[in-house]
């Protein structure tokens, strides 16, 4: 029987969204305890008005929140400021102050920091380019790593020395040349809010 979009919206956003109510709060109610979430949102627009479609990943589920605002309170309302997991996500100012102000442990994504520090090679201050490069050599290293885990024999002692090494060399304090206080002057004062911190909190003693 065809129907039109509209009598669809309808059944969606009436019928349908009641008879899942119970089931969406339950998943949302749950979000605080898990181990590791990824966040993410887009924007869309209703009826000419502006919104934004939050997404909040777990290992098991998903959940898609739909807001009036792109700040951190949807994350204080949906993760909770008492979150005790991991929280992947990017460099936008409402996570960022959201890791911030709550000591969220977050993972800040790969994709985004390897393309701010190929940008950052491209730069003409040679100081700038030889600390991006650095770090981008860290990073695929680390990578490395991660790749060949599966290969690595835990019961060989020399597989266990080079996972030593890997280690010692990925998780390495950065040289006195690259430290906090030689972060790139030519990054803008919120990028290199971002760069310092992220740094102090993972130095390693």
């Amino acid at each position: 029987m065809p129907v039109s979009r509209g009598y669809l919206a309808k059944l969606c956003t009436g019928l349908i969204a009641d008879s899942l109510d119970e089931c969406y709060q339950e998943l949302k109610d749950a979000i605080p305890q898990q181990e590791q979430l990824g966040s993410d949102e887009t924007s869309f627009k209703n009826n000419g008005r502006k919104h934004w479609i939050w997404c909040i990943a777990s290992a098991i589920f998903t959940v898609f929140h739909i807001a009036p605002t792109r700040s951190r309170n949807v994350l204080e309302e949906l993760v909770g400021v008492e979150f005790a997991g991991y929280l992947n996500f990017d460099y936008f100012s409402a996570n960022c102050s959201f890791a911030w102000n709550f000591w969220i442990k977050a993972q800040y994504c790969w994709a985004h920091l390897i393309r701010d520090i190929r940008f950052l090679k491209k730069l003409p201050d040679e100081k700038t380019k030889v600390w991006a490069e650095q770090l981008e050599d860290r990073s695929r290293r680390l990578f490395q790593a991660w790749h060949s885990r599966d290969t690595m024999n835990s019961d060989s002692e020399l597989n266990r020395r080079k996972q030593r090494k890997r280690r010692s060399t990925i998780t390495q304090r950065i040289p006195s040349d690259s430290s906090v206080s030689s972060v790139p002057s030519c990054l803008n004062p919120k990028a290199r809010s971002t760069v310092t911190s992220s740094l102090v909190r993972r130095r390693v003693p």
